[in-house]
């Protein structure tokens, strides 16, 4: 039979009360370190760990906190779902992860069942930006702490955690310069309905205008929101276009799209970066490993994460957190060829 609460009490030489607010980590817990030492001690003696629905029904809290993503298969949003789970790892919280699967509908019946599950705070990066005002800023007003990730613009009551990409895209675009290529190709997914999608559609058009690229009919590849559509887009244009018509460079959505390409040029016998360089967006932990690294635009999960979950755990006014990007160079970029 497992160890119960009042075998730890007894084995402290506790009250049992004492016990479950020292293992709780209730704030208003009088007990003297001394006295939380021996009850700690005792606990892992006999392998008791508290139970987390007691726990809740006592505290009113489940320390279990939502994540929604738009796609798991993608490597940026499952590495931002790690850095997440560490970081609420680190304040003995759990983390419980749904994956909408870039459907909008399933988006929807996420947040609409939100209401039978019991979080102490939600974070959410959505497909669409109808969902802010339809549901979360409801769900914020009930009571749940609700943070949202993405370049959208800011909502009274929930938190938001931005990333500037201007600069670094505008650095990415002049490297490419300066190696010396003047036609670049952009490849882009469909996902329209996320306006941080749209937003770095914009500026990658901007920063081609900016630094003289032949941009009166640019070449842009559409895809889906897939490694395999990707792969399979990017080779639709090899097999379809004149070498000579081909840009010299391509700059991806994100950093999956720019593995699909690259994997396609491969195939065709292009060498990267000899023959085509790429650069992704994301830098996700795949991006240093490949056969040729990839250039990237680099977002800081790391202080995205630390920052959505305080957004939600740390009893603080909800705020508006904007980190800046950074450009990555790696073997994926090169000086164009003769």
């Amino acid at each position: 039979m497992p160890p119960k609460l009042k075998d730890v009490a007894k084995l402290a030489g506790v009250a049992v009360n004492t016990a479950s607010s020292i293992l709780n980590g209730r704030k208003d817990s009088w007990a003297s370190v001394a006295t939380k030492d021996k009850v700690f001690a005792a606990a892992k003696k006999l392998g008791y760990t508290p139970d987390r629905l007691a726990r809740s029904l006592s505290t009113g809290k489940t320390r279990v906190v939502g994540l929604i993503v738009p796609n798991l298969s993608d490597p940026f949003f499952s590495a931002l779902a790690t850095e997440i789970g560490n970081e609420l790892i680190r304040r003995d919280y759990d983390l419980v992860i749904e994956d909408t699967r870039l459907d909008y509908q399933r988006e929807i019946l996420c947040l609409d069942q939100i209401n039978h599950w019991r979080f102490d705070g939600l974070i959410v990066v959505p497909i669409s930006l109808d969902i802010l005002n339809s549901h979360l800023v409801p769900l914020a007003k009930r009571g749940t702490a609700v943070s949202v990730l993405g370049n959208h613009p800011k909502v009274a009551s929930l938190g938001r955690i931005g990333v500037d990409l201007d600069q670094a895209i505008d650095e990415a675009f002049a490297r490419l310069a300066v190696l010396g290529h003047r036609r670049v190709g952009l490849l882009l997914h469909g996902q329209a309905r996320q306006q941080s999608k749209i937003s770095r559609v914009t500026k990658f058009e901007q920063a081609l205008y900016k630094h003289h690229f032949d941009a009166t009919k640019p070449c842009v590849v559409n895809c889906e929101s897939t490694l395999e559509s990707a792969h399979a887009a990017f080779r639709n244009l090899l097999e379809h276009t004149a070498a000579p018509d081909l840009p010299t460079a391509f700059v991806c959505m994100n950093d999956l799209l720019a593995i699909g390409a690259m994997r396609a040029a491969a195939e065709a016998g292009l060498a990267v970066p000899r023959d085509l360089s790429f650069i992704g967006v994301g830098n996700v932990p795949l991006s240093r490993f490949l056969p040729v690294s990839l250039s990237s635009i680099a977002e800081p999960l790391e202080k995205m994460a630390r920052a959505t979950v305080a957004q939600i755990l740390d009893e603080s006014p909800v705020e508006d957190v904007e980190f800046s990007a950074t450009f990555v160079e790696r073997e994926s970029i090169g000086a164009i060829n003769g």
